[in-house]
């Protein structure tokens, strides 16, 4: 079926997984945003010819994305991330903002070298392909230049996405 998706498992020790995630970094940017107007404006997108060869391209960043990560070619994430975030903006029009390509490039400028909006787009979450030894000049810049974005720290696990931790501070008036 054309539109069925495949998943292919990689095998991956504790050790390689804690590899991959010491070189990632996610911020929360505190943009609230509706997300079913984007993906409204994404699926009627989809609808014309040029967005589909952009769809193709994708599964094509994601399959040569895996063959790097068979291969423990983990630099690989940033080229991939940069690629489909360079899709994704084409997709829909409210994918990026100003708000967005500033963090962005204030994170390029600080050490990563891939960089995408997770989910639909227009805020939520940051995800950033950063050396590890250049984390903490991210996460510093980063809370220098925009005081409202959270730091997520995160880890890659063989279970998939969980929350294991999540705490707020909550003021009672």
């Amino acid at each position: 079926d054309q539109y069925s998706t495949r998943v292919n498992r990689i095998d991956y020790d504790d050790c390689e997984l804690a590899t991959i995630s010491d070189n990632l970094q996610m911020f929360y940017t505190g943009i609230a945003r509706s997300s079913s107007d984007i993906l409204s404006e994404q699926a009627k997108n989809l609808q014309t010819k040029s967005t589909s060869v952009q769809m193709i391209e994708n599964v094509k960043i994601a399959q040569q994305l895996t063959i790097e990560l068979a291969n423990n070619n983990y630099s690989a994430i940033s080229k991939a991330l940069q690629d489909n975030w360079k899709l994704k903006k084409e997709f829909s029009s409210n994918i990026s903002n100003n708000e967005i390509d500033k963090m962005i490039e204030v994170a390029m400028h600080s050490g990563a070298s891939g960089a995408k909006v997770t989910g639909a787009g227009g805020g939520g979450f940051l995800l950033f392909h950063v050396p590890v030894h250049r984390s903490a000049e991210l996460i510093g810049a980063m809370k220098l230049e925009f005081p409202d974005v959270t730091h997520m720290p995160m880890k890659i696990d063989k279970y998939g996405t969980r929350v294991l931790l999540n705490t707020e501070e909550y003021q009672w008036g």
